[in-house]
């Protein structure tokens, strides 16, 4: 089976995708610093018990494992935006897009080379990609003199800035308002990314802005955990309790029941609340949640009670994911 044929026929993506239509051609190759994987098995064969039920692998760049973004919001958008992930505690969108991410990951071997480096396979991953794509997709000294380090930016000026690059300018802005300005942007842009709600969040309650902290802490946990990239949970957790203290009234009770589990048995009944009330879907967030938390998305149960709503919701995509993981 083609990944192009899973991704159509089992996850419901467009035929004409252009981008489904160039992950077949790129299987097995290398562009860059990424090499992707030979085939359909081959993908499954590297699913691990960490990757989220909504990550598919299809590559690895740089001892990170590269995958595309599947959540219920990217279906029913048709989204095929790129992860990167290292684990499942640090993953974050690297790409809009497949060509989004190609183009990004040719201008980051353009940057050593204009660094200095001797990269003999950059012409051939230039040509790969230009027989993909198209003709023109990636020219060579057309995007000005840039090191490797500004190879996001690059890409951004065509493609759109990816939820990485708006974390890393704002980690790296000195300006306060600006630091919240580039946030606020890529919130609006990606509204499912939660590590912009974390950076928000804590870089509010560090300058005593506690309502604003609260209400960026409580939209956060609407959002699924793998997204919080180089956040520490309990850390964040810690500090959202503390701004429960001082402003209680920006909290919602949802916020208020992630912030009050202190054990096992706590978090178990917690997770399962939405699905007692009939909430599936935020029953199966949950879930997925608590399969955050153990480090574990094969935990049987667990696992089978993602199966069980998911059949309860119709999501044949999702029991299509999780068939994956049965035979992997």
């Amino acid at each position: 089976m083609y990944i192009s044929e899973f991704l159509r026929h089992q996850i419901g993506f467009q035929s004409d995708s252009s981008d489904l239509q160039a992950l077949d051609k790129l299987a097995g190759s290398s562009v860059g610093n990424v090499t992707f994987y030979d085939s359909f098995d081959d993908c499954v064969a590297h699913i691990q018990p960490w990757m989220p039920i909504y990550f598919f692998p299809i590559g690895s760049e740089s001892g990170f494992e590269i995958g595309i973004h599947l959540r219920p919001s990217d279906i029913a958008s048709k989204r095929f935006a790129i992860i990167r992930a290292l684990d499942e505690s640090a993953m974050i969108e690297v790409g809009l897009s497949l060509d989004h991410y190609i183009f990004r990951c040719l201008a980051t071997y353009e940057g050593y080379v204009n660094e200095g480096d001797s990269l003999p396979s950059f012409e051939a991953s230039v040509s790969l990609a230009n027989r993909i794509f198209c003709k023109d997709f990636y020219q060579p000294g057309s995007y000005g003199d840039f090191i490797s380090e500004e190879s996001e930016e690059v890409a951004s000026k065509i493609f759109g800035k990816s939820p990485f690059l708006y974390h890393e300018s704002a980690l790296f802005e000195d300006d306060v308002q600006n630091k919240f300005k580039i946030l606020q942007e890529g919130i609006a842009a990606e509204p499912g990314c939660m590590v912009l709600y974390t950076d928000a969040a804590e870089s509010y309650y560090k300058f005593k802005n506690y309502e604003q902290a609260a209400q960026m802490l409580v939209k956060s946990l609407k959002c699924f955990h793998h997204t919080a990239y180089s956040t520490d949970i309990e850390k964040y957790y810690e500090m959202g309790r503390a701004l429960l203290q001082i402003v209680p009234e920006a909290f919602s009770e949802e916020a208020i029941g992630y912030l009050n589990i202190t054990d096992d048995k706590e978090r178990v009944l917690f997770t399962g609340e939405p699905y007692q009330d009939g909430n599936l879907v935020e029953g199966a967030k949950r879930l997925c949640d608590l399969c955050h938390y153990m480090g574990n998305y094969n935990n049987n149960i667990s696992f089978n009670a993602l199966k069980k709503i998911y059949s309860e919701l119709g999501w044949k995509w999702a029991l299509a994911l999780c068939d994956l993981r049965s035979s992997s």
